[in-house]
């Protein structure tokens, strides 16, 4: 698991699992060892559910209770906000992994290099800021 979850946060990819029987979907930011001496993993959930608190948020995950750990594709693109790393011993973190390339070539579904957000997110996006345009536009006019 070490090496999955080292390499995903050098590749800045999303990270899946579960996690006291919730599922989880995560920007993984560091990987150490905690206060306690237990491997954990630090990171920022954006999916998923969640005993405590809303979402997204930081989260730390003792990684021997991860169950089902899967790297995805998809990249993240700046640090989560708020990103520090907890630990005093870090077997990987966000700090020392490189961020995209300022004009690095997207990934072929990525609308904009560096914007996590594939073209047909993009273009939803344009679609619901068509709407809400139209609809505060016929609100100026009955004003």
């Amino acid at each position: 698991m070490r090496d999955e979850l080292t390499a995903a946060i050098e590749q800045r990819k999303y990270v899946t699992f579960t996690y006291q029987g919730q599922p989880r979907r995560v920007q993984p930011a560091a990987f150490g060892v905690d206060a306690a001496g237990h491997d954990t993993l630090h990171a920022y959930q954006v999916d998923g559910g969640s005993k405590r608190g809303k979402l997204p948020h930081w989260r730390n995950f003792h990684a021997d209770t991860i169950e089902g750990l899967a790297v995805t594709d998809e990249i993240f693109g700046p640090n989560p906000p708020g990103f520090r790393s907890p630990f005093a011993t870090t077997h990987a973190s966000l700090a020392a992994a490189a961020a995209p390339a300022a004009g690095a070539a997207p990934k072929s579904d990525q609308a904009i290099p560096g914007l996590p957000i594939t073209n047909e997110q993009a273009a939803k996006a344009v679609e619901v800021a068509q709407d809400a345009l139209g609809k505060l536009s016929k609100w100026f006019k009955k004003r």
